[in-house]
């Protein structure tokens, strides 16, 4: 531009351009050749000399009915009088027919002896642009000056201040559009699809005028982009492109043209602002008149006409993320109508490489109704509908942790979603499986082995068809059979009860985590389920569990539930009497008995049950004849309606049945309970298992097993001195042992009596007869005269053998 002006002020004090005004020409004698004009006028003596030495004087001689744009000296470098040209030099400066500078009014295009050859065997002439405002004529980027006609061949000579600039064509200029001029910057989309793939030079694409909208009225993003340039999307790629191209090259000052589009859409073509606006329809260039060297451009802010951007669908984004492998599978499973229609309600799960060939059922698994926005924790329903087992459309589970979302807890979002019409697609980052069979589908961690165990011991795993139904499992983890506890044994010692029960775990019905209001359902033993919810807790036969979408565990025939206490049907009664039988009670049951006790264990009461070996070891069987004593040992083992709670809650008050006597809870860092007599001394029982009765009311009654008995002499009145209550036989054992440890200690003050009188002979003599070398030693070296050194001196006079002569030879 700078360039320019200065060219622009030297030429403006030698020159006179002409605006639509006759060219003085009174003074310029009659000539016949173009090249006579240059001869007579000393400011071409350099294009002169060039066309000379170049040898193309004949050739310009032998032109008619043209227009030469001759290079002044001025156009040439100083330090050169001459440039060698070649024809096209020459050719790219002259117009196909004389124009008079009258005629020029505004921009006008005109076409050059320039044949562009590149693309087109028939050639297309080079436009060039003649500007004739504002009392300045251009020619493309150079000046205009005089007019000189060469009457003789019809022609006409202007000087012009510099070379034309050479122009590059349409496929060039496309290829180049991020280096070409700033004004093309928000023009990128169209003319790079022109470019992609070499689009523009293959369907050699050339004499066009291209209308190009910007990029924001284009709209594509990468993904259709990439669409528009893969095999498939060819053909909406060619509509798109012949729609913002028209054959010919129309730009300057029009008259209201009608033409049509490459792609054979009507379009009317006018001007405005002496041919510096292109109208288009009704829509005016936003820029217009840039030449290439086989075309022109014009720009816009608009789509210009309808239907000329393509209507993106789901396939198409499958194919510009490049899973065509995912496109070809559905196509192959007939399920292209799921891809085909951008109205489609839906959301779509997609891996980044989908290669592997996949089942019908399994890609139906990736397609889910509605769109999801992934905001809250949530059930989603698959397009995949089973017509055996599980008669309706299977789910997918969804749960959101912070910024992470995982669908059936171990396949990841990694992806923000993408929209197409109505569809949104996800990238997950591995391929979503089907639900699984029941026992592979529950995981480890949920903890329920024990339930899956014992539902297949029972061969209640065998999910078969119900009428499309599907089944719902309710699924004890193992707190809720560990807190059963004897009520456990009991089960397992009744495997018609237990059947009852765990055949309740299981429904004719599919009841999942969002399940609202109330239903009766009926369970694979036939027997109804009631099924309600209330304030986000659902109750079974009125039985509250916790129930929550990341537990919940979807399988291939239905829904799983892991809860923490086991249900129970209304048929099933598991009260104190049946408690007892699991343990090792018969003793204590006699006592009752004896007692006309037994009839508590129908109520509201519960009991502390040593065994029998413990009340055996402790003889309180002994006590039958002491109906009274028994009586308040029984009594203190028997706890009142809502002691069982306060024993589970480990108070430190808990009732019994003896009048003003409590028992106190004491819980072991262990977990283990002891009690003790709140009323009596620091003497304690430990609880070793507990058992709860079943459906016996609201009172909550059972037993607890205790390793020995709570002994009524721990109480506070039976403090100080310790009385034994002994039986008959063991008074009469201790009379017995008494008697001979008297006699044994009055034979030894007997002994010792004896011993100190004058031993006699026979029956009085003592057992042991002191020897007198005992009682009156005398040194080893004079043993006494005339006796004998022996033994047997030692020995016992009362012995009935003799000792043996160790001394003899």
């Amino acid at each position: 531009m700078w360039d320019l002006l200065s060219r622009l002020l030297i030429l403006g004090l030698l020159f006179t351009s002409g605006v639509c005004k006759d060219s003085p020409d009174d003074d310029i004698p009659p000539t016949t050749t173009i090249i006579d004009i240059l001869s007579s006028n000393a400011n071409f003596s350099k294009i002169l000399l060039s066309l000379q030495r170049s040898d193309l004087v004949d050739y310009i001689n032998e032109l008619q009915n043209v227009t030469f744009l001759a290079p002044l000296n001025l156009a040439f470098p100083d330090d050169q009088f001459y440039l060698d040209l070649s024809q096209n030099d020459v050719s790219r400066h002259m117009i196909d027919q004389p124009v008079d500078a009258d005629d020029v009014c505004g921009l006008g295009v005109y076409r050059t002896l320039f044949v562009n050859t590149s693309l087109s065997p028939e050639g297309v002439q080079q436009p060039i642009l003649l500007d004739n405002r504002d009392d300045l004529f251009l020619a493309d980027n150079a000046i205009v000056t005089e007019q000189y006609d060469v009457r003789s061949s019809n022609s006409v000579v202007y000087g012009v201040s510099s070379f034309l600039e050479r122009h590059k064509s349409a496929c060039d200029f496309f290829a180049d559009i991020a280096d070409a001029d700033p004004v093309f910057a928000q023009y990128q989309i169209i003319a790079r699809l022109f470019s992609d793939n070499e689009f523009c030079a293959t369907r050699k694409i050339t004499n066009v005028t291209f209308l190009v909208p910007s990029d924001a009225s284009v709209g594509l993003n990468k993904i259709e982009l990439t669409y528009l340039n893969t095999d498939e999307g060819l053909e909406d790629k060619t509509r798109l492109l012949e729609s913002h191209a028209v054959a010919g090259i129309w730009g300057g000052r029009l008259e209201p043209v009608s033409t049509k589009t490459l792609a054979n859409q009507k379009i009317r073509i006018s001007s405005n602002s002496e041919g510096s606006n292109i109208k288009v329809q009704n829509t005016s260039s936003t820029f217009s008149n840039y030449l290439l060297s086989d075309g022109i451009v014009h720009l816009y802010d608009s789509i210009l006409l309808e239907n000329s951007v393509p209507v993106f669908t789901p396939r198409k984004y499958l194919l510009g993320l490049g899973l065509t492998s995912v496109v070809n599978q559905l196509d192959f499973h007939k399920l292209s109508s799921l891809i085909d229609d951008r109205d489609v309600n839906q959301t779509i799960f997609v891996t980044e490489s989908a290669e592997s060939t996949e089942s019908k059922s399994s890609l139906l698994y990736h397609f889910v109704d509605g769109r999801v926005e992934f905001d809250r924790d949530e059930l989603l329903t698959t397009k995949y509908c089973s017509s055996s087992v599980l008669g309706h459309c299977q789910k997918l589970k969804v749960m959101k942790r912070g910024d992470q979302v995982s669908l059936n807890n171990n396949v990841f979002v990694t992806s923000p979603k993408i929209r197409v019409g109505n569809t949104y697609i996800y990238y997950v980052d591995e391929d979503l499986t089907l639900p699984l069979p029941f026992q592979h589908a529950v995981s480890p961690f949920l903890r329920c082995a024990k339930s899956i165990k014992l539902l297949h011991d029972f061969g209640l795993l065998k999910f078969r068809n119900n009428s499309g139904l599907g089944y719902t499992v309710f699924l004890p983890n193992a707190d809720a059979w560990r807190g059963l506890d004897l009520v456990l044994d009991y089960l397992y010692a009744n495997r018609g009860v237990m059947l009852e029960i765990l055949g309740n775990l299981i429904v004719n019905g599919l009841i999942y985590d969002d399940f609202q209001g109330s239903a009766t359902l009926a369970t694979l033993l036939d027997k109804p389920l009631e099924v309600e919810s209330v304030s986000d807790t659902l109750y079974i036969n009125g039985t509250a569990v916790d129930v929550s979408i990341e537990s919940e565990v979807l399988f291939d025939k239905g829904v799983a539930h892991p809860i923490e206490r086991l249900v129970f049907p209304a048929t099933v009664q598991v009260g104190v009497p049946e408690l007892l039988s699991t343990v090792d009670g018969e003793e204590f049951l006699k006592v009752l008995k004896l007692l006309r006790l037994d009839h508590l264990l129908y109520e509201d009461y519960s009991f502390i049950v040593p065994s029998s070996r413990s009340m055996r070891l402790e003889n309180l069987t002994s006590e039958l004849p002491n109906l009274a004593r028994l009586e308040k040992f029984a009594r203190l083992h028997i706890l009142p309606a809502g002691g069982m709670e306060k024993v589970i809650e480990c108070n430190d008050t808990v009732p019994t049945l003896l009048e003003n006597v409590h028992l106190s809870c004491r819980e072991l860092t262990s977990g283990i309970s002891m009690l003790s007599v709140r009323e009596g001394n620091d003497r304690e029982v430990r609880v070793l298992r507990q058992g709860l009765a079943i459906n016996c009311g609201d009172t909550a009654t059972g037993i607890l097993l205790v390793d020995r008995s709570v002994n009524p002499d721990w109480l506070s009145g039976s403090r100080g001195p310790i009385h034994l209550h002994l039986p008959f036989v063991a008074l009469l054992i201790g009379v017995v042992i008494g008697m001979l440890l008297l006699a044994v200690g009055a034979s030894c003050c007997l002994v010792c009596s004896v011993g100190k009188q004058t031993p006699v002979s026979g029956e009085t003599a003592p057992l042991l007869r002191a020897h007198e070398r005992l009682e009156n030693p005398t040194p080893p070296n004079s043993p006494p005269p005339n006796e004998t050194q022996s033994y047997s001196n030692y020995y016992s006079t009362h012995s009935s053998s003799r000792p043996i002569d160790v001394d003899q030879p």
